[in-house]
């Protein structure tokens, strides 16, 4: 009887760990146990990732609805990126709606994440210390890049940004005025010498040859013919200006005389606008201006009743341009460096310069004859002048300079017939003044 009870007992025991041994609940088995000590293993889980929210600012036309190419591209962005969110926020471009709005914000701790930027702000804001620099982030990109759209990003020798895009200056022209006055359409000025003759013989029976916004003074027209001389703002250190040079001089006789000749109409001198400019030409006004890539679609869509096409900036002593544009910048209060810096640098490769073309906007990518709009032989002008278009000085008074030196001091050569030479050594001066400024 006994033995009869000891093997019950036996058979009981043997069922309870067999059925320990195959409980589906635990995971593990009498063999993976063993090589642990006898102890069950930690079951591990991946920790989710982060959730990071971008906050962008750009100029309202560029993301007006959900078919605007950089909508696209962002919902592109964020399926390649399924842990970071980016909200655009479509802000009305200009230096008070939106630069100094930008500048309001950062400097009380807040603002965008990440913003388009005009190419001549990128510096003021630098110095500033409101975007952040970008560090070693971008050393394997920065020579994608033309050089003069990359020093438009750089302050101090530090990048602070990447650029997007790049509009070099042209002139525009009308092919069938060339025609009446006796001028070749198909070899258009390539000198100073060939385009002031060619303004001479396009003026008359109420027509010009040439216009620029002389409302404003010139002086963005101008830096063309001041580089194109040989001529420049400031010395290599920045800390001198330089734009009373024989070289300097010599481009304002040449620009400005033209006015004096009569050769540009006396509306211009109140224009500040390149709708203005735009209309004048699409009228029949004038035969020629310069302007960016930016006028293509408006002339295109007044859709004037003659030929008209754009050529490069004449040479002087050499080529030249003047390269306006747009950057992407990131926020000094960002709490997402790396998302942002993500962002900047999707948006500007090579993949998405196809945003630009349907825009009707030329990358500042050094491979940016591979868009789709460099078969447009118009826009092909302007893509090609990058590569010797200059960027407007890196230095933060450029702008103080610009409109309360040089514009003025140009409206008083055009209005009151002052010399020249006089004129540009009282501007030197007084620009040497607020650069001496701490």
């Amino acid at each position: 009887m006994k033995k009869t009870a000891a093997f019950l007992l036996s058979l009981v025991l043997m069922l309870v760990v067999a059925a320990c041994g195959s409980n589906g609940g635990s995971g593990g088995t009498a063999s993976s146990n063993a090589g642990n000590g006898g102890k069950s293993e930690a079951k591990t889980e991946t920790p989710p990732v982060k959730e990071e929210k971008l906050t962008i600012w750009v100029y309202d036309y560029l993301a007006k609805d959900d078919n605007s190419p950089l909508v696209k591209a962002k919902q592109k962005f964020e399926e390649l990126n399924p842990n970071i969110k980016i909200t655009f926020q479509p802000t009305v471009y200009g230096t008070t709606s939106y630069r100094d709005k930008f500048i309001t914000q950062a400097s009380g701790g807040a603002g965008p994440d990440v913003m388009i930027s005009d190419v001549v702000w990128v510096p003021q804001l630098a110095s500033m210390g409101l975007i952040q620099p970008l560090g070693d982030k971008a050393n394997a990109v920065v020579d994608q890049f033309y050089e003069g759209p990359l020093k438009t990003v750089t302050f101090n020798g530090k990048l602070y940004g990447l650029p997007w895009e790049a509009s070099p200056m042209a002139i525009y022209y009308n092919k069938k005025a060339f025609r009446d006055a006796g001028l070749d359409p198909d070899n258009p000025p390539k000198t100073w010498d060939e385009l002031h003759e060619a303004a001479k013989k396009l003026t008359g029976g109420g027509k010009y040859g040439f216009a620029y916004m002389g409302g404003w003074g010139g002086s963005f027209d101008w830096l063309p013919f001041l580089w194109q001389s040989g001529g420049d703002l400031f010395d290599a250190s920045g800390k001198q200006a330089v734009f009373n040079s024989p070289e300097a001089v010599e481009s304002v006789k040449f620009l400005f005389g033209m006015v004096h000749e009569k050769l540009i109409p006396p509306a211009a001198l109140t224009w500040k606008s390149w709708d203005e400019l735009n209309s004048a030409f699409a009228a029949g006004l004038t035969s020629m201006y310069q302007s960016g890539p930016w006028s293509l679609s408006s002339l295109k869509s007044a859709n004037p009743n003659f030929e008209w096409g754009v050529f490069p900036s004449p040479a002087g002593k050499t080529k030249a341009t003047v390269l306006g544009g747009m950057d992407w910048v990131i926020g000094k209060n960002t709490t997402s460096p790396d998302a942002a810096y993500k962002w900047i640098e999707f948006i500007t490769n090579k993949e998405n310069m196809s945003v630009l073309s349907e825009f009707n906007r030329i990358s500042a990518r050094k491979d940016n004859k591979e868009q789709s709009i460099f078969s447009d032989p118009q826009m092909k002008v302007f893509i090609e002048a990058i590569e010797y278009a200059k960027a407007r000085p890196s230095i933060v008074a450029f702008s103080d300079i610009d409109y309360n030196v040089l514009q003025p001091a140009f409206l008083k050569i055009v209005h009151d017939n002052a010399d020249p030479q006089q004129i540009m050594d009282e501007a030197v001066k007084k620009a040497n003044e607020i650069l001496s400024k701490p």
